[in-house]
């Protein structure tokens, strides 16, 4: 939480105003609420000391095992589109309080970091304190979400909110084009009939020619939500080599996406064999 908060005026959001934070996360108007989520202190809005929130009050995480992967989670949590950094050996200071947990091993997709496999912490200090660099989101931004870095469902950053993607006329083209805005080779797979994911904005019926730079540079409509079993799903090819089990893709499978992901496999060995 925040206090004594003191603004200029021409910053976006109120934690780029400078301010104090309170030690614990005990509110009797949000109680709970911040229960098992993460800040970032000591950094900007978008780089700091990871902290979480355990048992009403802040305490940082350890930095044995602690890579891209686990940074993405905290990233994503927090509303970023993914990591570009992983630091170490308290890179923005050292945390006060209990160093809570150490040797986070995360696939990448899961959506907090108590989803990873951890240990409670008995053999970190605060100068081994973790900490990210989060990719800030720009308008036009897209990112995969409930999946791993190369599948999952699509949403694109519009008016400093991620939006749903919905699947009317989602097809290959559009596929393509989310794909290399993403820095892939090109798109593998697409689903229009993935289960709705809660957002309070929606980017509808987009139509691409194919030639485009990012998704939204095609033509698309702002809406309210998407029904059900109608938002947008992708899988990117990363590179020549398409990963199999051994590089993640069938091991991080959620359920949410069962149905879907058997098609998308079947398709993937066709292609290949």
């Amino acid at each position: 939480m925040l206090d004594n908060v003191e603004c200029v005026g021409d910053e976006r959001k109120l934690e780029d105003c400078i301010y104090n934070s309170w030690n614990d996360c005990y509110h009797n108007e949000d109680a709970g609420l911040l229960e098992g989520k993460p800040r970032l202190v000591d950094g900007n809005s978008t780089a700091g000391r990871v902290e979480i929130c355990l048992n009403e009050r802040w305490g940082t995480v350890c930095d044995h095992n602690w890579d891209m992967r686990d940074a993405d989670v905290v990233c994503r949590e927090l509303g970023f589109k993914g990591a570009d950094a992983a630091l170490l050996k308290a890179h923005f200071g050292q945390g006060q309080g209990p160093v809570y947990i150490e040797e986070v091993e995360c696939f990448g997709n899961e959506i907090s970091i108590f989803s990873c496999n951890y240990t409670d912490s008995t053999n970190c200090e605060h100068e081994e304190d973790a900490g990210v660099n989060c990719i800030p989101n720009r308008a036009g931004d897209v990112r995969l979400v409930d999946g791993n870095s190369t599948y999952g469902l699509v949403e694109a950053y519009v008016a400093d909110n991620w939006a749903t993607v919905c699947g009317r006329n989602w097809g290959l083209q559009e596929a393509a084009v989310t794909c290399r805005q993403l820095g892939f080779k090109d798109a593998l797979f697409a689903s229009n009939q993935a289960p709705k994911r809660n957002s309070s904005m929606a980017v509808d019926q987009v139509n691409c020619t194919g030639g485009e730079k990012s998704l939204l540079q095609c033509k698309h409509k702002n809406d309210s939500n998407c029904r059900y079993l109608e938002n947008a799903f992708v899988a990117c090819i990363p590179g020549e080599n398409f990963p199999d089990q051994e590089g993640g893709i069938m091991e991080t499978q959620r359920p949410l996406h069962q149905g879907l992901f058997h098609t998308y496999c079947t398709k993937m060995h066709s292609d290949r064999w």
